[in-house]
């Protein structure tokens, strides 16, 4: 992620987490060594997981590896049905705030298949969608096509990989024959980090072979997936409580 899109998120922790250990802890007096270690990798551990957890509620949320026959497998919209050109692989941001995605990618068990342009956001509770190819004037801002070629999406099983600017893995996939079924896989439930399963299997699918760039259900409950820093914060307080009760 951008260091100035954290940088709010990080005075904000600094200072609930400063304020904490000296009201609570009395840091200025602190004699107790072991104390004082335990605050200080208390506040590391906060700061590193605050900087993360945006970026470690971007899921693979659907893909599609198997396009129908005919108009019934045209996914990306532009009147014609293509076998590599309509494959795709949907994301989706669990967190509450945009996420820079700028230079991300999407691989395969063989090679990366795509760079996320940069300064690509992805909005709060939203998907963004990558197809194989297509025309991208008829495609909203939220998709793209795949900046190396197709996405090669294996119908008899692959692996896709979402990794960050730096290379690290954010979310990945592994599929078998189940995926080469003229539909997509998708989660259950939509935008969670529940099982895969196929789209005409979802609730409420009605039939439809895939769905890239919305949740046929709606958003997840927010309650399904509380924050990395949340937890943390949570850990924090109760981690308190028990230096306090030793003093």
């Amino acid at each position: 992620m951008q260091v100035k899109k954290l940088a709010p998120h990080f005075k904000n922790c600094c200072t609930v987490v400063c304020g904490t250990l000296y009201s609570v802890f009395g840091i200025k007096r602190l004699k107790n060594l072991g104390n004082a270690v335990i605050a200080i990798f208390t506040l590391l551990i906060l700061l590193v997981f605050t900087a993360q957890d945006a970026q470690a509620l971007i899921l693979i949320n659907e893909f599609l590896a198997d396009p129908a026959p005919g108009l019934a497998g045209d996914a990306n919209g532009d009147g014609t049905r293509h076998s590599y050109e309509d494959e795709f692989v949907e994301i989706f941001n669990l967190s509450s705030e945009a996420v820079n995605i700028g230079n991300w990618s999407i691989s395969d068990s063989a090679s990366i298949r795509h760079y996320f342009d940069a300064d690509t956001l992805i909005e709060a509770n939203s998907t963004f969608v990558v197809f194989g190819g297509g025309d991208e004037d008829l495609m909203p801002e939220h998709w793209q096509t795949a900046s190396e070629g197709y996405l090669w999406l294996n119908n008899g099983g692959d692996a896709i990989f979402l990794r960050d600017e730096n290379g690290l893995e954010i979310d990945f996939v592994t599929y078998g024959s189940e995926a080469g079924n003229d539909q997509s896989m998708s989660r259950n439930p939509e935008g969670s980090l529940g099982e895969w399963i196929k789209h005409t299997d979802l609730p409420n699918a009605n039939g439809r072979l895939f769905s890239p760039g919305y949740l046929i259900n709606g958003l997840p409950s927010q309650s399904a997936a509380p924050e990395p820093a949340t937890l943390v914060y949570l850990a924090f307080g109760l981690g308190s409580m028990i230096l306090v009760r030793k003093r």
